[in-house]
This record gives C-alpha cells, structure tokens and sequence, in this order.
C-alpha cells in the first residue's frame, strides 16, 4: 500500500487449547498471564459448592512455556483445516476476505450503497496501519442526504430534525469471522426489506443506523491468507519489518477508558494476545473509531465477537460497583431466567450480565463507549455451539443471526426513548431516581 512498508509475514503457529479452572479466581489468574481467552464455560466443581470453569485459549508456544512454568495442564482442541488457507478455501460460501474483488467485505459494502443509495451511504471514517479504508455504513431513509449531517454530529439529539442514531461494531479482533458476517446480514436484512416489511421501514424512516462490519481490516484479511487464529491488528511492534507471534495491538485493550489499570485485564507483553499497546487509542484503527463516534450522538452501540454465549454491558474493568443505567442494560440485555437472544444451536439462552464477572479486561471499547463517550453499549458474544470450528455452514450462520436480530432491531428501535428502551423479552427498564445531597459546596 502507499506509503507503508509492507512487512514479511512469518505465519505463527497458534493452537486452540482447553484449561480447567477450579474458580472463578484461577480464571482471573490466566487472565493476568496474558492469555488470549477465547471462551469460559461452567463446567463440574471439585466440589457441590465451588464452580469450575472451563477456558478456551489461543495459545502460541511462548503460551505454552508461561503455562508449563505455572504447573498447569491443557488439552490441544481439533485443529482440523485451521490453517488459514485452506479455511478460506473451504468457507468460500459463506465467509470472504476484507480484499477479495468482487465478493470481499470492502466490495460487498460498495456494491450494496450503489445498489441501495436513498437508504445507504457508505463512509471511509479512517485508515488502518496498512492504508486499508476503515468503512462504516450508513442506513436510514435519504441516507445519501447530508444537508443535516454538521448540525446533528456531536449535538444533544434535542433537534427534532435529527434522527437518533445507534452503532454497531464488528470485529475488533480479527478471527471472529462470524461477528463479520452478523454485521454484514444485519445490513442485507435491513436493506432488502425496506418499503416491504412494516417494522424496518419505520426503523429506517425514523432511525439512524451505522454498521462498521471490520473494525480491525488488516488482522482481518492477514487471518485468510496467513494464520487463521490472530487476533490483534499488524502493528509491527519491534520494528523488525516481520509479523510474528511479538506484533499487533489487541483493538478491544486499546481505547482510553482504564487502559493499563492492571495487568490482568490487559497485558504490556508484545506477544500476549490482549497487548494493550504503546499508549491509549495509539492505533489508527481505534484513533478512527474514537473520531467517528465524538462526531455522532449515538444513543446506544453494540460491539459484535465471537464467541461464548453472553450479553455483557458496563463494567469490563471491576464488578463492585454497578452503573447507572443497570436498569436499561437488565431491560435490553434479559435475565438469566429471561435472556434477549436464544441459541438455537444449543437450546439454551445467551447469559446476560456484567463484562467483568468472570475476568477483568481494561480499555475496551463497550467501557469506552459508555464512560467516555456516554454511550449505552453492549457486547455480544456470540454462540460458542460450534466450539472453536468457526462453522462454515451457510444455514449454522444464519440461524445465528436469526437468533439475535429481535435483539439488533430492539435495541435500534429504543433510540428515540433511551430511558424507556424496547425489550426483546419484555422487561419495563424501572425508573432511574437520583436522591439530592447536601455537602458543603452545595447540593
């Protein structure tokens, strides 16, 4: 790309490994390590009072020494055609790169807003490290109609000529194809039934929705050609002009909400999977997203991984103490009794509940979004019922989609009403009551 050294790609090896952990401290311990954490499962204490839990970590061989050195025991998950080549081969159908002509994501995206212009505009928000365009879409009704754009971007909402707007956001981590994929059938969903389906037509006619479906470009399409496990961007950490298991920043430990707070929600090692990197929002990939969302006022923002099942909000970076807006995350989020999004694939419900119960991360975006940018967010995690085979399966993926999209609509139509927002499962959010105070200096 112009202007960019194109770096010598070593192609790490990186394995799929399962760790038991007998508490919910021992999983915060691996987390400390640096572990790149794909997943956490309940599974039999050594006891009826202790829960135990099973972790799903990509590991490279350095991994693998930290852990021998700390006496713990692991199993190698089926490695069967993870070689990101033959992958990409093998999901042509269903999965595609971020540069493929003609079929690729950035393609896909181009050919949708030329396809679709009243509906969809599609803006290049920023660059990555490799020059690859940051892409977010655009759909409402009269999308291609910036007259009102500059009075709208970081304004209260309070203008009845603007729409609210809602974001989500796929892919900080570049393995997660599937969370691609539910970006890009979100916006073919809302585009094809536009003027035919009741419910989108007026989301659309009365809603501003943003989809950025790759927030990590370059990590995305290097996970096609070359190692199909990476996670983080190609920030080529040593300078060294090679990409090994040492490079790239992990997008979701980036941004300026608590970074470097600890060790264990995020790691200063170049070669950890969760490397936080030099300096908050120090990747041009974050610097975008930053940018894009201090000109809009979005009322509510999902961020899209894969995978294990969950719906988490506020905190990601301690659990003590809740936020304020519990009752509206508990009305859009569901119980455990009651979850907004059922998984079909294993008949059971997607656990809702505080990014921080299981282990701790630090800037990341869902706490980023909401504390610094004042943004209600959530992460969705999507199901973990194929393991860690990422399915290729066209009607597996999609029956994931169907099973979150009441969620998707719910939370986009709730942005006219925040404090009051639509449940997918039918939970009133109770009201928020602050109580004055009196202190010296006021009240």
């Amino acid at each position: 790309m112009a202007g960019i050294a194109t770096p010598v790609f070593s192609d790490p090896e990186l394995k799929m490994v399962y760790i038991e952990a007998d508490s919910a401290s021992a999983v915060r311990k691996l987390a400390g390590m640096g572990l790149d954490i794909a997943a956490v499962r309940e599974a039999d204490g050594p006891d009826a009072l202790r829960q135990a839990y099973r972790v799903e970590a990509v590991v490279s061989a350095s991994d693998e020494a930290v852990l021998r050195k700390a006496g713990l025991k692991w199993t190698v998950a089926e490695q069967t055609g993870l070689r990101a080549t033959a992958m990409a081969t093998a999901a042509e159908t269903v999965y595609h790169s971020f540069d493929e002509p003609g079929v690729g994501i950035k393609d896909q995206l181009y050919d949708i807003a030329e396809t679709y212009p009243r509906i969809t505009h599609l803006e290049t928000i920023g660059y990555s490290i490799q020059e690859r365009p940051m892409l977010a879409m655009r759909l409402t009704k009269n999308a291609d109609d910036d007259d009102d754009d500059d009075d709208c971007y970081g304004g209260d909402g309070d203008d009845d000529d603007c729409k609210p707007q809602v974001l989500y956001v796929a892919t900080h981590h570049a393995r997660e194809w599937v969370a691609t994929q539910m970006a890009m059938r979100l916006i073919k969903y809302l585009t094809a039934n536009y003027g035919s389906d009741r419910r989108v037509t007026r989301l659309l006619r009365t809603t501003e929705i943003w989809i950025i479906p790759v927030a990590n470009p370059d990590g995305y399409n290097y996970t096609f050609t070359n190692v199909r496990l990476w996670r983080k961007n190609l920030r080529d950490n040593d300078g060294d002009g090679v990409i090994t298991n040492a490079d790239g920043v992990d997008l979701n430990r980036n941004f300026d909400s608590r970074w470097a707070l600890d060790n264990e929600g995020s790691s200063r090692v170049f070669g950890s999977g969760t490397y936080r990197g030099a300096a908050p929002n120090s990747e041009p990939e974050t610097q975008a997203v930053v940018n894009f969302m201090q000109r809009h006022d979005f009322k509510f923002a999902i961020s899209y991984h894969t995978y294990g099942n969950l719906i988490l909000y506020p905190w990601g970076w301690q659990f003590r103490t809740p936020s304020f807006d519990d009752p509206i995350f508990l009305a859009q989020a569901g119980t455990d009794e009651n979850p907004a999004i059922y998984d079909s694939l294993r008949s059971e419900g997607y656990n809702p509940g505080v990014g921080a119960d299981l282990y701790i991360t630090n800037g990341d975006f869902t706490d980023w979004s909401y504390a610094a940018a004042g943004v209600p967010s959530h992460t969705v995690e999507f199901t973990d019922g194929y393991d860690f085979r990422f399915p290729d399966d066209e009607a597996m993926v999609q029956t994931v989609f169907d099973d979150s999209l009441e969620f998707a609509l719910s939370v986009a139509e709730s942005a006219r009403h925040p404090e009051r927002p639509k449940s997918p499962v039918g939970i009133a959010a109770e009201d928020i009551n602050h109580t004055p105070v009196t202190v010296s200096y006021g009240s």
